[in-house]
């Protein structure tokens, strides 16, 4: 999933029961690790230890 969104817009992350909502967020906040592919913030790679 590749998700942009712009300064200041806000966004509503919509779907059916388990689409992965929950978890999406929960790898976004660092609450859950990724287990294929990587978490970008800000154009870093964001892992917990580095949260920007």
């Amino acid at each position: 999933m590749s998700l942009h969104i712009k300064r200041e817009e806000i966004y509503g992350f919509l779907g059916e029961n388990g689409a992965g909502k929950t978890t999406t967020i929960r790898m976004v906040s660092g609450l859950l690790k990724p287990t294929k592919g990587e978490v970008c913030l800000f154009g870093k790679k964001f892992t917990p230890n580095n949260s920007p």
